[in-house]
């Protein structure tokens, strides 16, 4: 599939909440730790619409046609300073939309996220995937990631 990839306007921002909603409704089937409030949409809706006003932060959307298939939040993370690696890219979200997966979106959105990050001399990439998600620890994997932390949660 031909797929073509730019920031996000405030134009892309019907189609790219459908697609969150879509996202976070089969991240709730994960697992219920991802269980999200009802007016989840509309308050990612202003986070993105925040977050774009900052340097740290980039949003992508992938377009098929003129068709918006998925979209790429990554953000610039300062370390602190004992370590060598000072800054590192993180992908807060990459969602592609049901029909459209496995057909190189992702790995797109993912190359350009990752072009970003290497202007900004960042070129570590630190992403947080869901155990219970084999689709999404595949495409990761596929894309060279490797498990080098586990994140644990203890529910009470």
């Amino acid at each position: 599939m031909a797929v073509r990839i730019r920031e996000i306007t405030e134009n892309d921002f019907t189609a790219v909440r459908k697609i969150f909603v879509e996202s976070s409704s089969f991240h709730e089937q994960v697992d219920s730790i991802f269980a999200s409030i009802k007016e989840a949409d509309q308050i990612w809706l202003n986070y993105i619409t925040t977050i774009l006003q900052q340097d740290d932060f980039k949003i992508y959307v992938a377009l098929h046609g003129e068709q918006i298939v998925g979209f790429c939040v990554g953000q610039i993370i300062e370390k602190p300073p004992i370590y060598q690696v000072k800054k590192i890219g993180q992908v807060n979200n990459i969602a592609v939309k049901e029909g459209h997966k496995r057909q190189g979106v992702g790995k797109a959105l993912l190359e350009t996220i990752k072009a970003w990050f290497m202007t900004q001399q960042v070129n570590h990439i630190e992403l947080l995937v869901a155990t219970n998600n084999p689709q999404s620890l595949g495409f990761w994997k596929k894309m060279g990631g490797r498990e080098f932390m586990k994140k644990m949660v203890i529910r009470f």
